[in-house]
């Protein structure tokens, strides 16, 4: 697996991890491993979209494109899930 991370984004990075990057890197390319916070930030980055995390309690945003993809986030089962967001008309609304 090839990362660009910069050194401003590997030094940000540093303060959450308890392993070197390389041991990060490589841990999370192997099969299996659901991604965590810092992948999904840097997807938004790479894909040039705004990710919004809906949790049982909060909403958070990463990145700060127009288009958006929305995950949920189960806190006790750490994973994070697909939504597709559905517009829900209004009562007597005739859309």
């Amino acid at each position: 697996m090839y990362v660009l991370i910069s050194q401003e984004d590997e030094t940000r990075l540093s303060s959450f991890l308890t392993e070197t990057l390389d041991q990060y890197i490589v841990r999370m390319s192997t099969d299996g491993c659901y991604v965590d916070h810092i992948v999904v930030e840097h997807t938004a980055k790479m894909l040039d979209k705004t990710i919004v995390v809906i949790e049982q309690d909060n909403e958070h945003t990463m990145g700060s494109a127009v288009e958006s993809i929305t995950l949920g986030y189960m806190r006790d089962a750490q994973h994070y899930v697909s939504i597709t967001v559905v517009k829900v008309p209004e009562f007597g609304s005739r859309n």
